[in-house]
């Protein structure tokens, strides 16, 4: 995970949020997961802003049991 994060080069964090929610979904054996990512002090006078997804395992992202 800590790869993924600073090897990543998005622009949003909406997309990053994508990506860590696929990751868990084929890595790891979930039904569904939520991901939060909070960004302090991105917007001038406002404290954070953020984004959370979730999403359901799919066929094209359940684990894979490797």
């Amino acid at each position: 995970m800590t790869a993924l994060v600073g090897e990543s080069r998005l622009d949003l964090l909406e997309a990053l949020a994508e990506q860590i929610a696929d990751l868990l979904l084929t890595d790891f054996p979930l039904q569904w997961c939520r991901v939060r990512i909070n960004k302090p002090y991105a917007v001038s006078g406002v404290p954070q802003v953020g984004v959370l997804i979730e999403r359901c395992a799919s066929s094209e992202t359940r684990y894979s049991g490797a």
